[in-house]
């Protein structure tokens, strides 16, 4: 990817394209391989074979014992017998498959005890919690997580993109550069607290306990 005079250029094996503009959403592995704090995950939609569950009732975050980890568990119940159980980390080193796979198997037996389950799906996804480096080059834009729209200290993005985008599109219909007001407060307030959970995971759990109750 390149760019010559006001013109952006992909070059593929092939074939070359060329816009005005190029928005880019991929993120490299590398990108988030450094040793930053990751927000990382593995869940299981369930489904029980009787009615267990209150459809109006969300775990969001049922943190458990993990040395030198934040760790905690969500449940999203879809109906009385379906829901997503999801297990989170944030921390500097994603865990394998088999650690993922055994916190939730222990928790669904732990507070579901025998009741007959079946797994319809997983899914699982690694969110870094820190700013993506920027490319300089002219009339490459990048989005997404990619482009630093997800919020550092959940990792949400849906409210952001809805934000971003308007004032990209917004900044295109009138002829001018796409470009996006950040808040530089919240983004100051979302790396401190991604500092604090980084440098002090064994502490992050009574900071959530506190923040929650006192909210």
């Amino acid at each position: 990817i390149n760019s010559h005079e006001n013109r952006i250029f992909v070059n593929l094996e092939k074939k070359v394209f060329k816009s005005k503009l190029l928005f880019d959403s991929r993120l490299e592995i590398k990108e988030v391989q450094k040793k930053d704090l990751l927000q990382h995950f593995y869940g299981a939609e369930v489904v029980f074979e009787k009615k267990i569950l209150n459809r109006d009732e969300i775990i969001l975050m049922d943190i458990l014992k993990h040395k030198n980890l934040f760790h905690f568990m969500y449940i999203l119940p879809f109906s009385e017998k379906k829901m997503l159980i999801e297990t989170t980390y944030f921390s500097t080193k994603v865990l394998s498959l088999k650690e993922y796979k055994k916190d939730i198997k222990d928790y669904m037996y732990k507070n579901f005890g025998e009741i007959k389950f079946k797994i319809k799906f997983f899914e699982s996804g690694v969110i870094p919690m820190f700013k993506i480096n920027q490319s300089k080059i002219k009339n490459y834009i990048r989005i997404g997580v990619s482009g630093n729209w997800n919020k550092l200290s959940t990792g949400y993005s849906l409210q952001n993109s809805f934000t971003y985008a308007r004032q990209i599109v917004d900044c295109i219909l009138v002829g001018k550069y796409p470009s996006i007001k950040e808040n530089y407060i919240y983004n100051f307030l979302d790396q401190t607290l991604c500092k604090f959970i980084k440098n002090n995971p064994q502490k992050t759990a009574f900071f959530f306990k506190r923040f929650f109750k006192n909210n």
